[in-house]
């Protein structure tokens, strides 16, 4: 595992930290649609998928605040994204997994929501709160 140090990565918020950055996204609206609607079916080439794991150590007097668990799945593809919190590391999981497909003009809107869907559970930042001084 690669390990980086990125003292000033999180932005300040009300309640702690936000970091904006967990992992590489797929971006699949931004591949795939770009457009409302389609005339003609939409090809997926040689299927899709990542499997990623991280981890975070907060900076001294924050803590982190996993997420709730994602999971999406649908006839076009299946993400899912779990947080936790483990010896004081924020760490996470995703997996992508989108296969070989036409996706006819009818059904491009129900992918391109597909898309959307998991390009905003990629695009969830991590919190980390202010604790408490003693």
């Amino acid at each position: 595992m690669n390990a980086s140090r990125a003292p000033a990565a999180a932005r300040p918020d009300d309640a702690g930290l936000q970091l904006e950055w967990l992992g590489p996204p797929a971006q699949l609206a931004r591949q795939f649609a770009t457009v409302s609607s389609r005339s003609s079916p939409l090809l997926v080439e040689g299927g899709l998928g990542q499997k990623t794991r991280g981890q975070v150590l907060p900076p001294p007097g924050f803590a982190a605040r996993p997420a709730a668990p994602v999971s999406i799945d649908t006839a076009f593809g299946r993400y899912q994204r779990r947080e936790w919190i483990e010896g004081g590391v924020l760490r996470w999981e995703e997996e992508l997994a989108v296969p070989l497909a036409r996706v006819s003009p009818a059904d491009f809107p129900a992918f391109a929501a597909f898309a959307a869907a998991v390009d905003a559970a990629q695009g969830r930042p991590a919190s980390f709160a202010a604790q408490a001084r003693p």
